[in-house]
């Protein structure tokens, strides 16, 4: 009977494969038996012409091996496509995901939804309806939208799906392999019927067939756009939970770099967080996981951390963290991932990667653009410093400080900072060119991860260019006075060995005795720059001037005044001091920044405004405002090219000459004014051998002064001085009556008797009662 019923089926079979019909093999050995059955026990119902729904198995139904069918569709029918019966009969468990990445989403399934091979009895014996409903009722079950995911559902995924690689069970067809690694999961876990589930499957360590399973809800998908649920790992014969409860933002399978390996990018409260799942001797391993963002690359990966330093504070040394990220390059190993190798490049060494044909005008200038970027070490208050590296064999990279920013208060910050930032090139077979592939970034690029606390070690090292100037040398080598100076500012307050002092002693005041300015402080490297305290030193002992100064350089001025140079703070980079009654005075405290010109007049601007500088005389001890008086413009033409220089003044206003004021100055500068609807600005000429030469303009006016006077105790702060009740008085009376801009006091005297110094000589007075307005001393200046 059994070889009858064997015969019977063989017949059947081969009906079959003449007629073309070319169900699942598993199928169709299921359904042959039952045939050869029906024939020999005399029953008539048509086995073989039944619908193959109906001799299906049901969904969520295993065979023995393990492995699970999907039934997409639902039609059933013998008229399937026949481009989806030859894909289903071609997924076997030797199928592997080809190309550098896997992408899911495009595959339909088949109609047939098949029994295994192996439900076949070994013995050839027919299995009773008890034993079928028994298997039916122990396999796990397929959630529904993992055997018919609806278009409702696709869509949303669809949505996100550039971010994810991989099969998405109920909408692509799977393997054997792939449905046996589905139930290895089920069977640990059971998942609703609002589960979807997106493989990965490869040979992670060359051994097997293995996959990576996100299980997840669908809900939060089509509600949110979030895809939130478990990672699983199947190693070819059982699953292992890797994460629970993620919510998941990409899914990335990256072949072609080595064994494959899957980007997991996830978010954390908020925040982004990514990881590299590799497997090594069947054995996950999870890599790289305090990235941000992973990205693939030609030979690895680029892997982008938070970047924790991009705003860097000197005055309370903090650093600002900002939302920004910097990268750091890895290259595939067979123990999983390395930083690629750098090496630190000099400015001349980087743009000799820079390829610019002589006959490519565009590019010549694109060079010489970034040659002047380099090589341009500072830009009005802001000073740049950039350092250079090649990375590995295809990329070079810069970091750029800007230190000096003021950022304004809107932004919590108001004074000198230090930003940071960062540009990576590729090379172009060897050579860097305009449209070479770029990416920068704000942030402090380390081009090597592992080494960025040694990298920022490395910041405090104090350059040779303040050797001289460490403390513990100043006390050592500088001469007696200033010696004697650090020596009391030291039994005020201590300062490290490693602190810097920077100092400038003289007579000052000319009464015969020195006094000491200084700057002590610690060298910040982060911000490229000394932070100090400055002290002035004389009769009365040390005094704390100005506290935590991003300082630049001290400057003698004169015989009779000492300039801090620093970082503009509040719109104040610079602080001129003088000495009065043996104490210092700050002096023109509105005005926050000081040059000399080529005559050696000091040039003030306002503090934090776009306004023309101020002239003044410091060739005497005093400091002194040169007059202005407006002049007619007809006056222009007494130089030789004064006509031309009328003639452009004028075409800038559309010749109207109600827009223009002319002022002459003491010092052989001509102001001229212009204005319009739109704003105003100037322009200042020296004379210079009876012609007119340009030697300033920019946005603002200059305020007519119509006498001079001497500003030496202008807004003075003297914390030593023996300055009389009436003598105050009329000091501040002077400074009420002091112009707008510079408020530089008028010709009201104010007369200071002299005082005996130590050595019995009387120090010199400011007489500001001089005819000119200028401030005489009392009687011969003592050298």
């Amino acid at each position: 009977m059994k070889r009858k019923q064997v015969t019977a089926a063989c017949l059947m079979a081969a009906t079959m494969l003449f007629s073309g019909c070319t169900p699942n093999i598993s199928e169709y050995a299921a359904r042959a038996q039952q045939a050869g059955k029906s024939f020999w026990e005399g029953e008539t119902t048509d086995a073989m012409a039944q619908d193959s729904d109906a001799a299906a198995i049901a969904d969520g139904e295993t065979s023995e091996a393990g492995e699970t069918q999907n039934d997409s569709t639902g039609t059933g029918t013998a008229a399937a496509n026949d481009d989806k019966v030859q894909d289903s009969a071609a997924a076997t468990d030797d199928e592997i995901q080809g190309g550098t990445t896997a992408t899911g989403g495009e595959a339909q399934h088949g109609d047939t939804a098949a029994t295994a091979d192996s439900e076949m009895p070994a013995t050839g014996e027919t299995q009773t309806d008890t034993a079928t409903e028994s298997a039916a009722a122990t396999a796990p079950q397929i959630p529904a939208l993992m055997t018919e995911v609806t278009d409702s559902v696709y869509e949303a995924y669809a949505q996100k799906s550039n971010a994810f690689t991989g099969k998405l069970a109920g909408h692509d067809r799977l393997s054997r392999a792939e449905n046996a690694a589905l139930t290895a999961v089920l069977s640990q876990k059971e998942y609703g019927d609002k589960t979807l589930c997106l493989q990965n499957m490869a040979k992670y360590d060359s051994n097997a067939n293995e996959s990576f399973l996100l299980m997840f809800e669908s809900t939060p998908l089509t509600a949110r756009g979030r895809i939130s649920g478990d990672l699983w790992y199947y190693d070819g014969e059982s699953a292992r939970l890797l994460e629970k409860g993620i919510v998941v933002t990409g899914l990335q399978q990256v072949t072609g770099i080595g064994n494959p390996f899957v980007i997991l990018e996830t978010e954390v409260s908020g925040k982004k967080q990514a990881a590299v799942w590799t497997v090594k001797d069947q054995k996950c391993e999870k890599l790289l996981e305090d990235a941000e963002t992973i990205e693939a690359t030609k030979d690895g990966v680029c892997t982008l951390y938070p970047a924790e330093k991009t705003v860097y504070d000197p005055l309370v040394s903090e650093w600002d963290s900002a939302e920004e990220t910097v990268p750091v390059y890895y290259e595939r190993t067979a123990d999983g991932f390395a930083e690629r190798s750098y090496r630190e490049l000099t400015a001349s060494e980087y743009l000799a990667y820079v390829s610019a044909e002589d006959s490519d005008e565009e590019a010549q200038a694109w060079k010489e653009k970034m040659e002047e970027q380099f090589y341009t070490q500072t830009d009005e208050n802001t000073e740049y410093t950039y350092w250079f590296y090649a990375i590995g064999e295809d990329k070079i990279a810069y970091r750029c400080r800007e230190a000096g920013q003021s950022v304004g208060q809107e932004e919590g910050i108001d004074h000198a900072v230090a930003k940071y930032s960062w540009c990576i090139s590729s090379l172009d077979q060897g050579k860097l060119t305009k449209a070479s592939e770029t990416i920068s970034g704000d942030g402090f690029f380390f081009p090597s991860r592992l080494e960025q606390e040694e990298a920022l070690e490395s910041l405090e090292d104090i350059p040779n260019e303040f050797t001289k100037n460490r403390l513990n040398k100043v006390q050592k080598t500088a001469r007696a006075t200033v010696g004697q100076a650090v020596a009391q500012i030291l039994e005020v307050q201590e300062y490290p060995d490693d602190a810097l002092c920077f100092a400038e002693t003289a007579d000052y005041d000319g009464n015969g005795k020195k006094e000491t300015f200084a700057a002590i402080g610690r060298y910040d490297g982060a911000f490229g720059a000394p932070v100090c305290d400055l002290w002035f030193v004389g009769a009365d002992g040390a005094a704390l001037e100005e506290e935590n100064f991003a300082f630049k350089e001290l400057e003698k001025l004169g015989s009779a005044f000492v300039l801090y140079r620093g970082y503009e703070v509040s719109g104040v980079s610079d602080m001129l001091f003088g000495v009065q009654e043996q104490g210092a005075v700050r002096l023109l405290k509105q005005m926050g920044h000081f040059e000399l010109d080529d005559d050696g007049d000091l040039m003030a601007w306002t503090a934090g405004t776009e306004a023309a500088p101020g002239y003044y005389d410091i060739s005497l001890r005093t400091l002194t405002e040169y007059r202005l008086e407006e002049i007619r413009e007809k006056e222009l033409l007494q130089y030789k090219n004064g006509k031309a220089v009328l003639k452009s003044i004028l075409r800038q206003v559309g010749s109207d000459s109600g827009k223009i004021q002319i002022l002459s100055g003491e010092n052989d500068r001509i102001h001229v004014n212009l204005s319009d609807a739109e704003g105003s600005w100037y322009e200042t000429w020296k004379v210079e051998n009876d012609r007119l030469v340009l030697t300033d303009s920019g946005e603002g006016s200059v305020k007519e002064v119509h006498e001079s006077g001497d500003v030496s105790g202008q807004n003075a702060v003297s914390q030593n001085s023996a300055v009389s009740e009436r003598e105050a008085d009329s000091i501040s009376e002077n400074n009420a009556a002091a112009s707008d801009r510079t408020g530089s006091i008028g010709t009201r005297s104010v007369t200071k008797s002299g005082q005996k110094s130590e050595n019995g000589a009387e120090s010199p007075a400011f007489d500001f009662s001089a005819p000119d307005g200028t401030a005489k001393e009392t009687q011969t200046e003592q050298e």
